[in-house]
């Protein structure tokens, strides 16, 4: 599939699983896969981090001494990061979906 004037072409990957209202659909670079298509879903949660830290008052220039709010706001964001990755990693390790126990 073409999605851009520049005629890229595009995968779409779908993934319905059993027990969920709607599938995804991801658009990918990558041929789509089952697996393939989780990795590039995780992108939805990185993409706006990579974002925020680039562009809204979390970026390394924006983020000097001098300015002693963004300084605090920099501290909240990394604990705030720090404890979703942690959550993560350890319901990840305790509660594996189906796919994960088959790995």
């Amino acid at each position: 599939m073409q999605l851009t004037a520049r005629k890229a072409t595009t995968n779409i990957g779908v993934i319905h699983d059993p027990g969920h209202a709607e599938p995804w659909i991801i658009a990918m670079s990558a041929t789509p896969g089952y697996l393939k298509t989780l990795d590039y879903s995780a992108r939805r949660a990185i993409e706006p981090m990579f974002s925020d830290f680039k562009s809204r008052g979390f970026g390394v220039a924006d983020t000097q001494i001098q300015h002693p709010d963004r300084l605090a706001r920099l501290l909240v964001m990394a604990l705030a990061l720090y404890t979703a990755v942690s959550t993560g990693h350890w319901d990840a390790a305790t509660n594996p979906t189906p796919a994960e126990k088959r790995m």
